[in-house]
């Protein structure tokens, strides 16, 4: 059987400087595009789960404050209160490091668009680039 990689691997004339070729350098972008592609996904999944937890934490407050106020002559009213709290300090602390982590994922997605756009512009693929992440040509 013929390793057809391997053959392509000795055609040196179309090979540049640092060793990738054209067409290499064109399935690194679609790669790269891929990985932006997931990871945006991924950022948007995270900030989406911030505002439903920050949702779910003003409701719980806003829950518990009003059954406070209305059943005031209640004693157990001040107990659920205080026995939501530690829900509350839980569900905060999970929306803060989601948006953290959220964060951290956009970063890499920009970092991964500076480094498709570098390999475009080294390579000149800028309309593969284009079509790949879905741009209009000039």
């Amino acid at each position: 059987m013929i390793n057809y990689k391997c053959l392509c691997s000795y055609n040196l004339s179309m090979e540049t400087k640092d060793g990738l070729t054209r067409d290499e350098a064109r399935e690194a972008i679609g790669i790269l595009a891929l990985r932006k592609d997931n990871l945006d996904n991924i950022a948007m999944s995270g900030n989406l789960i911030v505002v439903t937890l920050v949702g779910a934490f003003f409701t719980i407050i806003a829950f518990n404050l009003a059954t406070y106020f209305l059943n005031i002559n209640n004693p157990y009213s001040y107990n659920l209160l205080i026995l939501n709290l530690p829900f509350l300090v839980f569900l905060s602390v999970l929306a803060f490091y989601t948006h953290r982590l959220a964060n951290i994922k956009d970063s890499k997605s920009k970092d991964i668009e500076e480094t498709m756009n570098k390999l475009a512009k080294k390579y000149n693929l800028g309309e593969f680039l284009n079509a790949i992440s879905g741009e209009k040509s000039v």
